[in-house]
């Protein structure tokens, strides 16, 4: 194996490594589900994937001033069980 295959080798194991790393399983329905992101828990106590995951915005209200500002952190997310939409 010479050098250069023997980085790009490294690289992607790192690479894979980390992607594994971000994922998390969780219990839903007596079932084993694992999440592409990390896991959240709704107001309900139940552990939920993030797959409803809007930013929050705040914004004038106006049409002829249509401005728009993210709300750093916060975020809007929807429980897989019980449908509760949420911010964490």
């Amino acid at each position: 194996m010479n050098r250069r295959s023997f980085l790009a080798f490294g690289i992607g194991m790192m690479a894979a490594s980390a992607g594994v790393a971000a994922q998390t399983a969780i219990m839903e329905n007596k079932k084993a589900v694992v999440c592409p992101a990390a896991a959240a828990k709704c107001p309900n106590g139940h552990d939920t994937c993030r797959t409803i995951d809007l930013p929050l915005v705040v914004g004038s209200g106006t049409y002829q001033n249509p401005d728009v500002a993210p709300i750093n952190g916060k975020n809007v997310i929807e429980c897989d069980q019980c449908h509760v939409l949420f911010i964490a």
